[in-house]
């Protein structure tokens, strides 16, 4: 009646000792799956941060050489215009030196007056710039330096 059969003890035992292990080896794969997990993510942060490195360099590399190129572009124009300033023409000038990158959107000769002496659009009329930042810096300043001002609505060009 109240009489169990030996084996059934033995089987519960040996059901328990493989649930058990198989409980271990579970969580033994989760701790290495969650490791492995952290790690993949670790590589990707760097990699990330080493591919955004690389593009900031690249960026900045790529302004420094535009500042440069508009730099000389200037400084052709300017010897263009101290050779012979009465027949000097922007227009003419920038016909014959086309930048290849297109950088340049607008080019414009500005008299010591603040005045516009000529421009790269056609058919300008003359506008006082004289208070302008751009124009400003320069006055009274010797030095022959590129300065780049803030973005402004053009007078001339409308843009």
């Amino acid at each position: 009646m109240g009489l169990r059969h030996p084996t059934s003890r033995t089987t519960s035992l040996t059901e328990f000792r493989e649930l058990i292990i198989s409980a271990v080896i579970l969580l033994t794969l989760w701790i290495g799956i969650t490791l492995e997990v952290g790690e993949l993510r670790g590589l990707g942060r760097r990699g990330l941060n080493r591919d955004a490195d690389n593009l900031i360099r690249s960026l900045e590399q790529s302004a420094i050489r535009t500042i440069e190129g508009a730099d000389q572009i200037l400084r052709f124009i300017q010897a263009s215009y101290a050779r012979d300033p009465s027949h000097f023409t922007l227009t003419d000038w920038l016909k014959a030196y086309r930048a290849a990158d297109g950088i340049a959107v607008q080019l414009a000769l500005i008299g010591p007056d603040g005045m516009l002496v000529a421009s790269s659009i056609p058919n300008s009329a003359r506008v006082d710039l004289s208070d302008r930042e751009h124009f400003r810096v320069h006055v009274g300043n010797d030095g022959d330096r590129l300065f780049i001002s803030k973005p402004v609505f053009g007078r001339v060009s409308r843009q």
